[in-house]
């Protein structure tokens, strides 16, 4: 009974710790690169469509 009772505890940790660890947001972008997805996010070829139908 105490193994079960032992078992059950380390599965409750490591899902718990596994819960903690948090979701993972694609890439981290910095310098270079968090430039180019910028200009290339806001300055795509769609946004200027958009503006210019209005």
């Amino acid at each position: 009974m105490m193994w079960k009772t032992t078992a059950l505890a380390v599965c409750l940790l490591l899902a718990g710790v596994q819960a903690l660890d948090g979701p993972s947001y694609g890439v981290k972008l910095c310098g270079r690169e968090f430039i180019r997805a910028v200009i290339f996010t806001c300055g795509g070829s769609r946004w200027k469509r958009s503006l210019t139908n209005t």
